[in-house]
């Protein structure tokens, strides 16, 4: 029985695993409020997503590229609304959340050192040198626009 299970999970695709880890985590942080065990499994889960996101990206964009062929459909337009629909969801899921469940915060201490960009200049600035950033740098800080860059580069010279 249990090796039939783990085989089963074994042959379940990653974004299925994703869910379902989310969806236990919601289960039993309902179930259990208040183990603080479970904060941990959380952690875990979240830490395990953010180190194999860089890397799953910049492998299916290096992939994608390398095994499109000329004058084949590439479903970019879909892919495209797909995502800034996604990203315009999530935004307005936000703002209405915060309206619904508001949340006052009393800041204390002293100020962030950092300071916001001069100008225009500076976030052009910003953005190129995060596009040519070192790829193991890109993969190793999150910086996703890098890593997108540096899959674009080996997925082109793979073809």
């Amino acid at each position: 029985m249990i090796h039939r299970l783990i085989t089963t999970w074994n042959k379940t695709n990653l974004m299925k695993r994703i869910a379902i880890g989310i969806v236990l985590g919601v289960i039993l942080a309902l179930i259990f409020p208040k183990a603080s065990g479970i904060g941990l499994l959380g952690q875990f889960f979240v830490g395990g997503l953010r180190a194999i996101a860089p890397l799953l990206v910049f492998a299916l964009v290096a992939n994608a590229l390398s095994q499109h062929q000329k004058g084949t459909e590439t479903n970019m337009k879909k892919v495209i609304v797909l995502y800034l629909l996604g990203t315009f969801a999530a935004a307005f899921v936000a703002v209405l959340v915060n309206y619904i469940f508001p949340i006052t915060i009393t800041l204390t201490g002293k100020a962030a050192e950092g300071s916001s960009p001069n100008g225009i200049g500076e976030v052009i600035s910003n953005l190129l040198l995060k596009i040519v950033d070192n790829p193991v740098n890109a993969l190793q800080q999150a910086n996703y626009i890098g890593i997108l860059s540096w899959a674009t580069v080996f997925g082109i010279a793979m073809r």
